[in-house]
């Protein structure tokens, strides 16, 4: 691999892994070939083509993340801490493409890869972070024009909605759970009031659920970021 951009080494090992799928697949078919008159019998072989169809996969995928985690490991030996994290990451990948991974560890692994690429960026967090500052803002602002506290005739207009909305946003973000109100004041007149305490209670848990969403998902952002910073300097 030496020469090669990770992003070479990937898509190579990639195409291989294809390659040994369609010649997998290639030499189950013949194994399973049938006259076209007997219909019965291939339906019945479907089953065990597709089943061996996600074998061969699995095997690939698991010998290919294996390779990986080997390189890794040698690589950590050498002290080569950039290529190290490089394996790791090709080493997640390669096992995330295992067709018995389940859709949570492809969740998370999908998050994780865009939000800290593994943990190995330091500035995916934060730009995550705006992301996420950004969309739950639309959602705060939304959910108030739906209940009528944002329009031309209500209690905030559209240019003062969106402030509130990055306020609100911002708030969640920062100051998490805290922000939750214990108790309905006897005045509602802040704009988060308004969306905690509508006429309907279960706007008031929509936004609260909201917020919670937001809380965490800011901690979580929190915790990549550090764990961007102590595998790039290598903190023990």
């Amino acid at each position: 691999s030496d020469g090669l951009r990770p992003k070479d080494i990937w898509q190579r090992a990639r195409a291989a892994a294809k390659q040994a799928v369609t010649n997998g697949l290639a030499a189950e078919a013949k194994g399973a070939d049938v006259p076209p008159y007997l219909d019965w019998l291939s339906r019945q072989l479907r089953p065990t083509r597709r089943r061996a169809r996600r074998e061969i996969k699995r095997r690939i995928w698991s010998q290919l993340s294996g390779g990986y985690r080997v390189a890794k490991k040698a690589m950590e030996a050498q002290g080569d801490f950039g290529r190290e994290q490089t394996y790791y990451r090709f080493e997640v990948k390669a096992r995330m493409k295992r067709p018995d991974v389940s859709l949570t560890e492809r969740f998370v692994s999908f998050f994780y890869d865009h939000a800290s690429n593994y943990g190995a960026s330091i500035g995916r967090p934060f730009a995550t972070f705006f992301v996420f500052l950004g969309v739950f803002t639309i959602a705060y602002f939304s959910l108030a024009a739906w209940l009528g506290v944002i329009g031309d005739n209500a209690a905030f207009r559209p240019g003062e909605g969106w402030v509130r909305a990055l306020e609100l946003s911002w708030n969640a973000a920062f100051r998490g759970l805290l922000i939750l109100p214990l108790a309905e004041p006897e005045t509602i007149t802040s704009f988060a009031d308004q969306l905690f305490f509508p006429d309907s209670g279960w706007w008031g848990m929509a936004t609260r659920a909201l917020v919670t969403a937001q809380a965490l998902s800011s901690l979580l952002l929190l915790f990549l970021f550090a764990l961007a910073v102590r595998r790039k300097f290598q903190i023990s």
